[in-house]
C-alpha cells in the first residue's frame, strides 16, 4: 500500500511538472510572438529622415552673458545707496529675461597689501553684493561668489588710477534674454496681427 501511494505521488508530481513545463513553454511562445509583432511595428522610415528643410527655421534662443562692473572707488568701500544704484538697474533688467542660468559675483582688489588679505577683502566685497542681490529678490541658488584678490587686474597697479580701477566687483549673468514678440509668434506657429 505504501508503494502504491508513493507511485501515485510520483505520478502526480511528474504530471504537475510536465504541466508547468508546457505552461512555461506556452508563455515563452506568446512572449516571442508579441516581441515579433512589436518589432514589425517599429519600422525605419527613410522618408521622415530625408524630409525637406523648413522654409523658416524656428528661432533659437541663445544663451548670453551680461557683465556689470561695480567700481569700489578710492576708499575701498561702497555706500549702500551707491551699490543699490547699480544693483536695482541690474535686477530690473534681469526681470525681463526669459531665464537666468547663473550669476557669478567676482571680487577684485589692487595689489596693495598681502595676497591673503586681498583675497579676503575681495571675498567680503563679493559677499556684500551677493547678500544685497538676495535682499532684492534674486535666488541665492543662482549666485556663485568668487574672490580673485589681486590676481586679475584690469589696469596697472603702479599708478593710483590703475589701483582704483582694479578695486571692483564684477557680476556676470548667464541666461536667456526675453524673446521678442516675433519669435514667440513663430514658435506658436501663427502670424503677427
Amino acid at each position: 500500500m505504501v508503494r502504491l501511494l508513493a507511485k501515485r505521488r510520483m505520478l502526480i508530481t511528474s504530471f504537475l511538472l510536465l504541466f508547468s513545463l508546457s505552461a512555461c513553454q506556452h508563455r515563452e511562445q506568446q512572449a516571442k510572438a508579441e516581441l515579433s509583432d512589436s518589432a514589425q511595428a517599429i519600422v525605419f522610415r527613410p522618408d521622415l529622415h530625408n524630409a525637406e528643410p523648413m522654409e523658416q527655421p524656428l528661432p533659437v534662443l541663445e544663451s548670453r552673458q551680461h557683465r556689470l562692473v561695480i567700481p569700489i572707488g578710492g576708499i575701498g568701500q561702497r555706500r549702500a545707496d551707491d551699490l543699490d544704484t547699480h544693483l536695482l538697474a541690474l535686477v530690473d533688467q534681469l526681470s525681463t529675461w526669459e531665464a537666468v542660468r547663473g550669476i557669478s559675483i567676482e571680487g577684485h582688489t589692487d595689489s596693495e597689501g598681502s595676497e591673503q588679505s586681498n583675497k579676503l577683502l575681495s571675498l567680503r566685497r563679493a559677499n556684500v553684493v551677493a547678500e544685497r542681490l538676495e535682499e532684492l529678490g534674486v535666488e541665492s541658488g543662482l549666485m556663485r561668489v568668487e574672490a580673485w584678490g589681486e590676481s586679475r587686474p584690469v589696469a596697472d597697479n603702479t599708478t593710483m588710477d590703475g589701483r582704483v580701477a582694479n578695486r571692483r566687483v564684477e557680476i556676470i549673468v548667464t541666461g536667456y534674454p526675453q524673446r521678442s514678440a516675433v519669435a514667440l509668434t513663430q514658435l506658436a506657429g501663427g502670424d503677427l496681427p
